[in-house]
């Protein structure tokens, strides 16, 4: 009986595991598909990417992709969260930087949300 229960918690382990990999699966194939530069390669940008769907991203009717944003009243051609004042490119991975106005979680540099301010020369 004990052999049978211990399975049962293992897989119910392994079941909720599964669900948060593939979340985070389908956030990355999300971002490369739809962002040409890639997915991120270090687990410290892996860990705190911004999720997509997250109700801060929405609000800001954030896009990973700048091209994305065409519809968006706010949108002009040329924006995009590398030449952003509150993006913060990281040194190890330059595809991804930290964005202030998502508590310094990181975005692509090819992003764009509403946000969207051009830094200064």
């Amino acid at each position: 009986m004990s052999n049978s229960r211990r399975s049962f918690f293992k897989k119910a382990l392994f079941g909720v595991a599964s669900v948060a990999f593939l979340k985070s699966s389908e956030t990355l194939a999300a971002l490369a598909k739809s962002c040409p530069q890639g997915a991120p390669t270090t687990d410290k940008v892996k860990k705190k990417l911004l999720d997509y769907t997250s109700k801060t991203a929405k609000r800001l009717n954030f896009v990973a992709n700048s091209a994305d944003a065409k519809g968006h009243k706010k949108f002009k051609a040329g924006q995009n969260c590398a030449n952003c004042k509150f993006y913060k490119a990281d040194k190890k991975e330059p595809v991804y930087g930290k964005c202030a106005m998502v508590a310094n979680k990181y975005v692509p540099s090819c992003g764009w949300c509403k946000s969207y301010k051009p830094t200064k020369k």
